[in-house]
């Protein structure tokens, strides 16, 4: 590891609570966020899978259609924390 670079111990060590505190969900809100993402965008690479032609209607979703993504995206992520943590961590 370079030199200066925190190891994983290091960067999640305020994720560790004090024996007397309630656990910090910080792993737990990092794990449902990337889960998320992960998700939305292998949704999107599946959905665009053989794209070829200019005249294929999928290039539409790809180039436009923000809107509708970010709301996607967002309900993801809102969802994603109504999951179960037995779910998330396994």
């Amino acid at each position: 590891m370079p030199e200066g670079t925190p190891a994983a111990q290091d960067i999640f060590q305020d994720c560790t609570p004090a024996p007397f505190a309630f656990p910090l969900p910080c792993l737990q809100i990092a794990m449902r966020i990337s889960f998320a993402n992960f998700i939305f965008y292998i949704l999107h690479a599946i959905l665009m899978f053989n794209l070829r032609y200019q005249e294929d209607p999928r290039l539409d979703i790809q180039c436009s259609g923000w809107l509708l993504k970010l709301c996607i995206w967002a309900g993801l992520l809102v969802g994603f924390f109504y999951v179960p943590s037995s779910a998330v961590q396994g």
